[in-house]
């Protein structure tokens, strides 16, 4: 609640008082919901993001969604299926 503080003040005053609490609340709301949108967009970068780990000194390919482990060798040439 935007309130006069001396009695000389005015409501064109406090008119804009208000204003200016209301657009730096609106503000931080967009700014809260857009950093949030972004985290969501591009994830954390922990372990739980990962979709395949390459282990080329194993020569070995893990898909994360499949559980499926297949030759780092043959999925470098294509063959993308294995993993599936």
């Amino acid at each position: 609640m935007a309130q006069c503080r001396k009695r000389s003040q005015s409501f064109a005053e406090a008119w804009t008082q208000l204003e200016y609490r209301l657009q730096s609340q609106l503000d931080a709301q967009t700014t809260g919901s857009a950093r949030s949108l972004r985290s969501e967009l591009t994830g954390s970068g922990m372990r739980a993001d990962k979709i395949r780990t390459y282990r080329f000194q194993d020569d070995q390919v893990k898909d994360h969604n499949t559980n499926r482990v297949a030759k780092a060798s043959h999925v470098m040439r294509g063959r993308f299926n294995l993993l599936h």
